[in-house]
């Protein structure tokens, strides 16, 4: 097996809604890295997303009602995650 199908990593995710809507996810390893932001058009390639990197329906749907009650461009922090790597580089996060 690939070291993409088999590694997880930890990793901080936060929920940005911008001012025209757009919907960023940002994604951090825990530790001192870079992390990657992703930018989707609507809540719901934001959600497909957040279920792809292994978040629940519920949490999703929860963090993105969460974050449609916030003023644009107010950072929502998620719990830390681990998610498989090969997950979070076919989203485009390149953590």
């Amino acid at each position: 097996m690939s070291r993409l199908a088999t590694e997880t990593v930890r990793v901080n995710v936060g929920l940005n809604r911008l001012h025209n809507g757009i919907v960023e996810i940002d994604v951090t390893r825990v530790g001192p890295h870079l992390g990657a932001v992703v930018m989707y058009p609507s809540t719901a390639g934001a959600r497909a997303a957040l279920l792809a990197l292994g978040f629940t329906e519920k949490e999703a749907d929860s963090h993105l009602k969460f974050l449609s009650d916030h003023a644009a461009n107010e950072r929502l922090p998620l719990p830390q995650a681990d998610v498989p790597l090969g997950a979070l580089w076919a989203q485009g996060f390149k953590v």
